[in-house]
């Protein structure tokens, strides 16, 4: 959160966030639920800061050499694994894709191009639908 206010101090406005799969169901994470409340906090506070966000929720981190392919899932609950070097990828085509502006997603490895699936978001107000 002070990241988020440090950019809105600064006149930063672009800013994309990695959080997290499973913050939309918190209360029932067991031993991660401090973690995922927190993360689902800084979550909400981006999406009213006023700021052109995208929030970027990764399935499970392994260190595989990234595949350059990604599946975007945009109904949440899914639990599935993406490389580092994917997520990395898709962080960078996220900042130069305005499509992805009020956007949210989770992301996995998959068959699609990373630069094609960030390119099929579609700009909203919130979770992002899949032209």
């Amino acid at each position: 959160m002070k990241c988020i206010e440090a950019a809105q101090a600064l006149g930063v406005d672009r800013f994309v966030i990695v959080s997290s799969i499973g913050t939309q169901d918190a209360e029932h994470a067991g031993p991660m639920r401090a973690y995922l409340e927190a993360k689902a906090a800084a979550d909400d506070a981006l999406r009213t800061s006023g700021l052109s966000w995208t929030i970027v929720k990764p399935g499970m981190l392994t260190d595989e050499p990234g595949s350059g392919t990604v599946d975007i899932a945009t109904a949440f609950g899914r639990r599935d694994a993406v490389s580092r070097d994917n997520v990395a990828l898709v962080l960078y085509h996220v900042l130069l894709a305005d499509n992805t502006i009020r956007t949210e997603f989770e992301l996995f490895d998959g068959p699609t191009p990373a630069d094609v699936a960030v390119q099929s978001l579609q700009r909203g107000d919130g979770p992002v639908t899949v032209l």
